[in-house]
């Protein structure tokens, strides 16, 4: 049986994990790992001013962009 999928923002099925098969689920946490990493690269490359308008340090951006592309925030 065919499943069409349509991603809402963060690259979260719109439909439960109980519905979907374990390769379905590991693509899906591919696609997330890949964007918190491109992410993660952005907020290095950012300035020191950029980082203090939210509160973040240069220390709090080097902390973050270090982190493995596995390592995924809780949702």
């Amino acid at each position: 049986m065919a499943t069409s999928f349509q991603f809402k923002s963060g690259f979260e099925p719109a439909v439960s994990h109980a519905e979907v098969g374990p390769v379905t689920r590991f693509l899906s946490f591919l696609a997330r790992a890949s964007e918190v990493a491109r992410q993660r690269r952005a907020l290095m490359q950012l300035g020191d001013e950029a980082l203090k308008d939210f509160g973040a340090s240069r220390a709090d951006a080097w902390q973050e962009g270090g982190r493995p592309w596995w390592d995924l925030p809780e949702r």
